[in-house]
């Protein structure tokens, strides 16, 4: 559900509020903080708004000190693609439930022979779009911890396990990825 719709749930009106163009400071305007705590007001309506109606909860990229941006190098063991984070406490964690398919998909669609890269390959991704990622996946659903995405290029579905939220706070949106050969 899109903003517009919850506000027009709500029957919130908008008011978008410009800062003062004189020279006195907009937080020393007597009217500044009354228009804050409206506009306050109006994002903690449509926080619960968002609650009531069981919408899911989806994270903004993080910014700062925490890197949008990040790569593994997943490879395959037992039949399936794994990687290692030893930063997190993650050994040989494993894609499952179709995940390792939409992997095998990425590489060739990256021109890489997933039989080729089973000793690893680089795995990047991000909440974020980033140039030249080349795939990326849709938040549907919650399930069993983790969360089912669906890839928007080929519309093939997988379950991501609860390792997810070791890497973000909530199950993002989307998540863009892009494929290359691990440098040597």
């Amino acid at each position: 559900m899109n903003l517009i719709k919850l506000l027009r749930i709500m029957n919130t009106p908008i008011k978008l509020t410009t800062p003062p163009t004189t020279e006195t400071p907009a937080y020393r305007n007597e009217n500044f903080w009354d228009e804050f705590d409206a506009e306050s007001r109006i994002i903690e309506r449509l926080f619960e708004e968002a609650d009531r109606i069981n919408a899911p909860r989806i994270s903004a990229p993080s910014i700062g000190s925490q890197t949008c941006v990040r790569s593994i190098a997943p490879y395959r063991l037992h039949g399936q693609w794994v990687f290692d984070d030893p930063s997190l406490g993650l050994r040989a964690e494993a894609f499952v439930c179709g995940m390792s398919e939409i992997l095998d998909q990425l590489l060739r669609d990256s021109g890489i022979d997933p039989k080729q890269v089973r000793k690893g390959f680089r795995l990047t991704y991000s909440p974020v779009a980033f140039p030249h990622h080349t795939y990326a996946i849709r938040w549907l659903r919650a399930e069993s911890g983790g969360n089912i995405y669906t890839c928007e290029q080929n519309g093939m579905s997988g379950w991501l396990c609860p390792a997810l939220y070791k890497y973000f706070d909530k199950a993002p949106e989307r998540i863009y990825f892009s494929a290359n050969l691990l440098d040597e």
